[in-house]
């Protein structure tokens, strides 16, 4: 559960700057969190342990991608938890710690209908189940001319289910979501086929809060070393 401090007015000024605003996606994104469900999951979980060492709280916010990022850019929203500095390369005004993990995409299919997939070729001609507002570098150049159709969807889970309704026969996911919805809930009608790309993962600060990243990203780099997000990325599978 993400816990936000209660203070008194002497200390509001010095306070404020602790109470970070984490930007988050609405819905269900597990294993990482549930809006939905206020569920915990990954990055709960990790921004837990964040604070347990430091002075700071965190007060989720769910908001679209492309208002994520906008609010970050006025100030109005203080952190991503999960993001890859490679997916923002035109922002110069954010500060991203090191990274702490990595994101790889894979292919989707229905169960025992896989097909052989070496380079973005073999998907000419293919409609692709993707998410609204996700970039996947391997691929994007083969969207915006057409060789390749994507179909924009709210969330992973309505891939996954369009998916086994036949909607398309080939989708994407982040492989740390495909593994946990496959385990959980698609196990006999989704399996994953080749890894498309991977990229770190860092936490993305907005320029104002620069400082109090920093602090982050010691945290992060002392919970790498002891094997904690690890544990994490294994019980959340």
């Amino acid at each position: 559960m993400l816990v936000l401090g209660i203070v008194t007015n002497f200390a509001q000024a010095r306070i404020e700057d602790r109470i970070l605003r984490v930007a988050l996606l609405p819905d269900n994104h597990l294993p990482y969190y549930s809006a939905m469900e206020n569920q915990d999951g990954i990055v709960r979980e990790l921004l837990e342990l964040i604070r347990s060492r430091a002075d700071i709280s965190f007060e989720p916010h769910y908001y679209p991608r492309n208002r994520q990022l906008k609010k970050i850019d006025k100030g109005e929203l203080d952190l991503v938890p999960w993001t890859s500095e490679q997916w923002h390369q035109e922002k110069q005004s954010v500060y991203f710690t090191r990274p702490f993990a990595e994101h790889c995409n894979v292919l989707l299919f229905r169960k025992d209908q896989s097909q052989p997939v070496y380079h973005p070729r073999d998907l000419y001609g293919q409609v692709v189940g993707t998410v609204r507002d996700y970039s996947y570098q391997e691929l994007d150049d083969y969207f915006r001319t057409g060789l390749i159709t994507r179909i924009n969807l709210r969330n992973e889970l309505q891939v996954f289910d369009m998916l086994v309704k036949r909607r398309y026969d080939v989708a994407i996911a982040g492989e740390t979501q495909a593994r946990y919805l496959i385990n959980h809930y698609y196990q006999d009608t989704i399996e994953t086929g080749p890894t498309i790309n991977c990229v770190p993962v860092s936490m993305m600060f907005s320029a104002q809060k620069e400082a109090s990243g920093k602090l982050v990203d010691r945290i992060l780099q002392q919970l790498m070393t002891e094997g904690e997000i690890q544990r994490l990325l294994r019980i959340w599978r």
